[in-house]
């Protein structure tokens, strides 16, 4: 998920993933901010590895399978960094 609620890693250290107020972009804002090229491939890598250490870590094991939430996962950004982890 990145655009929905709040970021497992601290907002600081996903800046372009985060509103002000420190929860993720709208999906709107986060598309704009990505056809743009503003969302960082390396912040959005770090986000969901971070979502899916906290997955193991409250389940026990990884997940069977990814559903992307809104779809972001379809952006090549998303998409390669999703693959990487």
């Amino acid at each position: 998920i990145l655009t929905l609620d709040s970021p497992v890693l601290r907002p600081w250290a996903v800046p372009t993933l985060v509103a002000d107020d420190g929860t993720f972009l709208p999906l709107g804002q986060f598309l704009r901010r990505l056809v743009r090229g503003r969302i960082s491939r390396a912040e959005v890598e770090a986000e969901l590895a971070a979502q899916l250490d906290k997955f193991v870590q409250l389940v026990g094991r990884p997940p069977a399978n990814v559903n992307g939430h809104h779809h972001v996962h379809v952006f090549p950004p998303v998409a390669e960094a999703l693959r990487a982890v």
